[in-house]
């Protein structure tokens, strides 16, 4: 078992990056390709709540990382609404991908609204990580 982590970021450009280094507290309990993941998919989630959920300068982002049974699982809330594509993004975009990673790269994952939108997503510990080619 590892610890978990729990953080409250702000809700403009400095969030992605803060919520991947509060994921290295976890870097000597996890495998070294589980992390990268990891850190993607927080990546990901997190910048989605910053460009989409049209927060206010004082709502923070919360995330939130725990051990399960197999691996990991992480949730990232904010105050927002969810405002998800139903579609993919074309080829030629270079944002909109985030979501599509997440459904690629984690055993599983979700998405919950009630006045907030937490997108979570779960690891399984020993997954040969998701080799994506261009």
């Amino acid at each position: 078992m590892y610890p978990s982590v729990h953080v409250c970021l702000p809700s403009d450009h400095r969030a992605a990056r803060a919520a991947r280094q509060s994921m290295q507290l976890l870097e000597s309990y996890i495998p070294e390709e589980t992390i990268e993941d990891v850190n993607l998919l927080v990546s990901e989630l997190v910048s989605n709540s910053v460009k989409h959920a049209s927060l206010m300068d004082d709502q923070e982002i919360l995330v939130d990382a725990n051990p399960t049974e197999n691996g990991i699982r992480v949730e990232v809330t904010n105050p927002g609404g969810a405002q998800l594509a139903n579609r993919l993004p074309e080829k030629a975009e270079e944002s909109g991908w985030g979501l599509l990673l997440v459904a690629k790269i984690a055993s599983r994952w979700g998405i919950a609204t009630n006045g907030r939108t937490l997108v979570w997503f779960e690891i399984d510990v020993g997954k040969r990580p998701l080799v994506l080619s261009a």
